[in-house]
């Protein structure tokens, strides 16, 4: 949270980030205001609550298979 809350020492604003090079100025580019009013539109639908409701179900089996398969591998 300190980085966070630190704009002036830890800032995306650097001419090097590539991103910013390649797209223009983006969420990923940007700091405070500017970052704000570009994640905007897309901060709902990766908010908890919605992540969870659309990818859990998937989250869940993919590691249930994953355990499994393991398990075979480890001969359990």
């Amino acid at each position: 949270m300190e980085v966070l809350r630190a704009p002036a020492t830890f800032t995306v604003d650097d001419r090097r980030f590539s991103t910013a090079q390649v797209v223009g100025p983006s969420m990923l580019s940007l700091d405070g205001a500017d970052h704000a009013r570009h994640r905007h539109p897309f901060a709902a639908p990766f908010r908890a609550r919605q992540v969870a409701e659309r990818f859990g179900a998937f989250v869940h089996a993919e590691v249930d298979r994953l355990l499994d398969a393991l398990g075979e591998l480890c001969g359990s």
